[in-house]
């Protein structure tokens, strides 16, 4: 009984002796390493909180072999939930495209349907969270905008300005007028010529 209480002893008392940092050093010098830009804006959130913490520990000398493992524990996992995040940069380029029409003169029809395609493309671009796993949602908001926007200008824009392009006459067209009216003057006046002459 006394060898099975020091036996316990023993092993509660080297739980408590500080012990080797080696590999939780090891796990902060590659967290610390990393470019937290790459990633979702929560999983670097969550990498930050247990960097700090593993921090911590080791800054500390009288740190206990638990505190030690629960450290780099948490470490390792927040390593492990890391998420790349997607690629945006098509998306970026479609949205600026977008913000800069003008959607004045087109049908209210055609402007509410572009609108609720811009507005979903926007919503995707400015969340941070998406990773490479929602690279295929964001592609296709892409392609949606990259439509919309054709389908909108290719919409004539204005039955005002269809009427007047259509009642103005083409600057060729004005001179080959002209022409043709200075061509039967001249004739006349050779006719009338021609005619006192005669007589």
């Amino acid at each position: 009984m006394e060898q099975a209480t020091n036996d316990l002893l023993g092993a509660m008392f080297k739980l408590l002796v500080p012990q080797d940092k080696t590999e939780l050093n090891k796990v902060i010098e590659y967290a610390q390493g990393l470019d937290l830009n790459e990633y979702t804006e929560s999983s670097a959130a969550g990498l930050s909180e247990a960097l700090n913490k593993a921090l911590e520990v080791q800054a500390d000398k009288g740190v206990y072999q638990p505190q030690i493992r629960e450290a780099t524990a948490e470490l390792v996992e927040a390593l492990l939930n890391l998420r790349y995040k997607a690629d945006k940069s098509l998306l970026e380029k479609a949205v600026a495209e977008a913000a800069a029409i003008d959607v004045s003169g087109y049908s209210a029809e055609a402007v509410e349907s572009y609108n609720a395609v811009k507005a979903k493309a926007e919503e995707l671009l400015n969340n941070n969270d998406l990773s490479r796993e929602d690279q295929e949602k964001i592609d296709e908001a892409t392609a949606e905008l990259n439509a919309a926007i054709r389908a909108l200008k290719a919409e004539v824009k204005g039955d005002a300005n269809v009427q007047t392009q259509k009642a103005a006459p083409k600057t060729g067209e004005v001179g080959g007028i002209a022409a043709v009216a200075g061509l039967m003057l001249l004739a006349g006046a050779a006719a009338a010529l021609g005619w006192k002459k005669r007589r």
